[in-house]
């Protein structure tokens, strides 16, 4: 009799076991998130036109893109290249009806208004030994460098307090803004500095503050620009800020973090 109830309850359990396979819901596409499209561009720094292409390697997919802020609802369908002929900020996301939209991917373009090369630069302190790049020329050399910062010698790496720049043309040239290139990774312990001040003559001119960031995000490369009185100069001075220490919810915290700069433009 007990061996006969044994039974009867091992399959019970198995069809309850069975039922519970059965009605187990699976993940749908539609809880699934796109991965954002590709942004390939001929040159992120341009003199005249930069043409940028848009991929996603999945059928039924499109493309949504635009220029400055992006919104739910605006946007154009990519179909061809696209042209840029100023400075823009380009965002694009994909969609596809069996899935959720991807997150919004962008990247910044700048048109070369004044050719830096020839510019006599300083740095104070020197870079580190591991990020010497090739050094102060490549912050003139009108090429960014890309984040995958590892990658030839297209940054200057810095882990100190204070970065100084001496910036020096061999005759008055008419400026009203300064930008510099950063990188910000905060996987690799990179963050972008803190604050950016203009000087001439020890006369402050302008600055740009960057927010400190309160949470992790992802690579990114970044550009501060920063207006100054428009005038004639022949030497200008920037002191280049980074945090004092990674903030606290980082597990770097309370160290110096890394500062990394590429590039320099004027206009």
């Amino acid at each position: 009799m007990r061996v006969h109830l044994l039974h009867i309850v091992l399959i019970l359990l198995f069809l309850g076991c069975k039922e519970k396979r059965e009605t187990t819901p699976f993940l749908t596409h539609k809880k699934v998130r796109m991965a954002p499209p590709m942004i390939e561009v001929d040159s992120i720094l341009f003199h005249k036109e930069a043409r940028v292409l848009l991929k996603m390697d999945l059928e039924g997919s499109t493309i949504t893109y635009g220029l400055g802020e992006t919104t739910e609802t605006n946007g154009t369908t990519y179909e061809d290249p696209i042209s840029i002929d100023e400075s823009a900020s380009l965002w694009a996301r994909a969609e596809h009806p069996d899935f959720l939209p991807s997150e919004t991917t962008s990247l910044a373009l700048y048109r070369i208004k004044r050719n830096t090369t020839g510019m006599a630069i300083a740095i104070a302190p020197s870079p580190h030994p591991n990020y010497p790049g090739e050094g102060a020329q490549i912050l003139s050399d009108m090429r960014r460098g890309d984040q995958n910062f590892r990658k030839g010698k297209a940054w200057l790496g810095f882990q100190s307090g204070t970065v100084q720049l001496q910036l020096r043309w061999a005759s008055p040239i008419h400026i009203s803004k300064i930008s510099i290139g950063f990188l910000a990774d905060h996987s690799a312990w990179i963050f972008a500095p803190k604050k950016i001040s203009v000087f001439s003559a020890k006369q402050k001119l302008g600055e740009q503050t960057v927010d400190s960031p309160t949470e992790h995000q992802s690579s990114q490369l970044g550009m501060a620009q920063i207006p100054i009185p428009e005038s004639t100069y022949q030497e200008l001075q920037l002191t280049i800020e980074s945090l004092e220490a990674i903030p606290s919810w980082h597990q770097g915290k309370g160290t110096l973090p890394w500062l990394f700069l590429d590039e320099i433009l004027i206009e």
